[in-house]
């Protein structure tokens, strides 16, 4: 919920919820601006490290081979999203916000974790459903490099890269800073802003739907529960499980694996529905009512004054380009 700061003389409540609005929608931008800097500079890295080592970036994984291509891939992530939020929760005050850890029952935990599947399920869907509409209006969708080889190291170097960092950083910097952030003007401001946010910054349309319907989930998680834990276990279960289905894929024919995907997901989404049914037929007030805030200025206008912050706007651009040319 927002809460002002006592007001100085001279200033009416409008000018100070407004510096408010507008510095923590500079901080959000500035963040994000860094992370994209970064990526930006690390990826010019590569360039001149394939330059003088002769690495093939035309070619499969660099020519690298599985294993160290991955490798470049972690440390690569290690330093685009690690090393600057590192930098900036050391200089910030806003620790606080960033690792909301209240305990959780291990029973609402499960059913957070359970239901949570079952909605990423639902957004899987709803994601192949747009990337199909997409290919048939002729909208190219980007390839991705083949990751995944019949190695015990390859099926390691994956749950590493794509199930435990990612649940770990992400969760950190986007229902982390940028949630704990924005929440400030309102609870239901800061779901949708953040997994909007979190949707753009994965910077290529066939990421994009789906971050954003799993950000909505994920920041709902940590609103009902005041914790970040259970959005960490359920952003590291949904990556594991296509990281394991993926493997899955390479020792079957393409129609046994696809069965094997559906009956993943229908008994995964089966198991979501029985860990909610008990929750939301005997606890209504599970569903915690999205706040907006106590503030001076409507929802619109709070959305408005955030996403026009200067660094914000930045911030917004070098998403929208950088998806451009992904």
């Amino acid at each position: 919920m927002y809460s002002t700061q006592p007001f100085s003389a001279g200033e009416s409540p409008w000018l100070q919820e407004n510096k408010k609005i507008k510095k923590d929608g500079n901080f959000t931008g500035g963040l994000l601006l860094l992370l994209l800097c970064a990526q930006v500079l690390v990826s010019a890295g590569i360039f001149v490290a394939a330059f003088f080592n002769g690495w093939n970036l035309a070619a499969d994984n660099y020519g690298l081979g599985n294993t160290r291509f991955m490798l470049l891939n972690m440390l690569v992530y290690i330093l685009f999203l690690v090393v600057p939020t590192a930098i900036v929760a050391a200089c910030s005050r806003r620790r606080a916000v960033a690792f909301p850890a209240k305990n959780v029952k291990k029973e609402i935990f499960v059913v957070c974790v359970l239901g949570g599947m079952a909605l990423a399920i639902l957004s899987n869907l709803v994601t192949g459903w747009l990337m199909a509409l997409m290919e048939s209006v002729g909208i190219p969708l980007p390839q991705f490099p083949e990751t995944v080889e019949k190695t015990g190291m390859s099926l390691l170097l994956n749950i590493i890269s794509t199930a435990v960092l990612p649940a770990f950083v992400e969760e950190w910097i986007f229902r982390g800073f940028v949630f704990g952030t924005l929440r400030a003007h309102g609870d239901g401001v800061a779901i949708v802003l953040s997994a909007a946010l979190f949707g753009l910054f994965h910077g290529n349309l066939v990421q994009i739907p789906f971050a954003f319907l799993l950000g909505l989930v994920l920041a709902y998680l940590v609103v009902l529960t005041d914790s970040i834990w259970p959005s960490v276990a359920l952003h590291g279960a949904n990556n594991l499980m296509s990281v394991l289905l993926s493997f899955v894929g390479l020792y079957l024919p393409t129609t046994t694996a696809n069965t094997v995907t559906v009956g993943v997901f229908l008994t995964v989404a089966a198991l979501g529905i029985a860990a909610l049914l008990p929750v939301l037929l005997h606890h209504k007030q599970v569903l915690k009512p999205i706040g907006n805030g106590v503030s001076l200025y409507t929802v619109k206008q709070r959305v408005g004054k955030l996403l026009t912050a200067p660094l914000m706007v930045l911030a917004l651009v070098g998403m929208v380009v950088l998806t451009g040319v992904s």
